[in-house]
């Protein structure tokens, strides 16, 4: 399954590739305060550091207010962090400003739009424009990457990570776990052999602040490897660390593991995981959505599923995912102009990020409200 989601790391334009105009003009103190924080931002102990980054860049826009290129950074730290809505408001400021910026400034500007806008197709678009003017910025090719795999085009991912991983020179001296899951993940889902999956996941094993989150991918290209064993043991080493300490609740690991045997065509164990995560918390929201999804999908699962859906939108009216599975539920059900409809509210409900299952899911919609004869569309491999 894949969860509705605004990619948390959106990117290191302006890690490795700022144009430093504005920092060459700042004072001694705020420039080192921006170098600061752009080595952070390359390099972040863990994703907390985001709201971090972006309040130190709030403090020095404090002082000097038309350093545009460090409100850049700024925008897209608080896109990682999660702050949308900020972000925009920043959007705004530099959109202002834009006749000040360098070619590539403005470049810069649109990709974070496209981004906040939920573009894709408009970010690989720039992305690629402003790879002309640096061909040898590898961080841009991982941009590529991410873009790509918003977009399920996990061929082109793989293909622009392999050029990212040819550009890195002894000049680089680290390569982020996440990008490592990315690949395991992309070359897994384009269909390469799962053994180049697990070898690309065990890559990032290095980085020891991110690398539990990537064992997650590990152990996936293991079982579709056939190595059961190892795909165990890395399964189980992750789940001891998200238990560590609390770190995720046990509602929520349920859904997890369910998702992680659900992406494995292994439906019966993901519905038992689904079930066992509202054994631990019957009001679980994900819980709901998760084993409600699978049960429209499932055979004689639709009325059962419909409910959980609903009982989920009692709790959260908003939530786009459950929007959305309310919209296919009712398509599933032969009433697609109501389903239509629902859909759209998830759209909307997604506040500008993008979701390829939701434009999946309208695209099939809207096909079946213009022909009647359309087939029923397939069933969509994750969530």
């Amino acid at each position: 399954m894949r969860h509705v989601r605004r990619p948390a790391l959106a990117g290191f334009l302006f890690a490795s590739s700022l144009a430093f105009g504005a920092q060459q003009e700042l004072p001694e103190p705020l420039r080192n305060a921006f170098a600061s924080a752009q080595t952070r931002f390359a390099n972040p102990t863990n994703r907390y550091e985001y709201p971090v980054i972006a309040r130190d860049l709030a403090q020095v826009l404090e002082k000097a207010p038309d350093a545009q290129d460090v409100r850049l950074l700024r925008i897209d730290a608080l896109l990682k962090s999660g702050d949308r809505r900020t972000a925009s408001e920043e959007m705004k400021r530099v959109a202002a400003a834009r006749d000040s910026l360098s070619e590539a400034g403005k470049l810069e500007l649109r990709i974070l739009a496209a981004h906040l806008g939920g573009k894709p197709q408009e970010e690989i678009r720039f992305l690629t424009e402003l790879l002309d003017l640096r061909p040898d910025d590898r961080w841009l090719h991982y941009e590529l990457a991410r873009a790509y795999s918003d977009l399920d085009r996990y061929a082109d991912a793989v293909r622009h990570i392999d050029l990212a991983f040819l550009r890195t020179g002894p000049q680089a001296s680290w390569e982020a776990s996440w990008i490592h899951a990315l690949h395991s993940k992309a070359l897994l889902r384009s269909g390469a052999d799962p053994r180049t999956a697990v070898d690309a996941a065990n890559a990032g094993r290095a980085e020891t602040t991110s690398w539990p989150q990537t064992l997650y991918r590990l152990a996936l290209a293991q079982y579709a490897a056939g190595d059961a064993t190892g795909g165990n043991r890395s399964l189980n080493e992750w789940v001891t660390w998200v238990r560590e300490a609390g770190r995720v609740a046990e509602a929520d690991v349920q859904v997890s593991l369910g998702l992680f045997f659900y992406e494995l065509k292994d439906y019966r164990q993901a519905e038992q995981h689904f079930r066992d995560s509202l054994a631990f918390n019957r009001e679980s929201v994900r819980g709901m959505w998760a084993l409600g999804y699978l049960l429209v999908e499932k055979p004689g699962g639709l009325a059962e599923g419909r409910s959980l859906i609903d009982r989920g939108l009692e709790k959260a009216p908003n939530d786009a995912n459950l929007l959305d599975a309310r919209g296919w539920a009712l398509y599933r059900a032969n009433r697609a102009a109501e389903g239509y409809s629902w859909l759209r509210r998830a759209q909307l409900a997604l506040g500008g990020a993008y979701s390829q299952r939701v434009a999946d899911h309208l695209a099939a919609v809207a096909a079946e409200l213009k022909d009647s004869g359309t087939p029923p569309a397939p069933h969509t491999p994750w969530l």
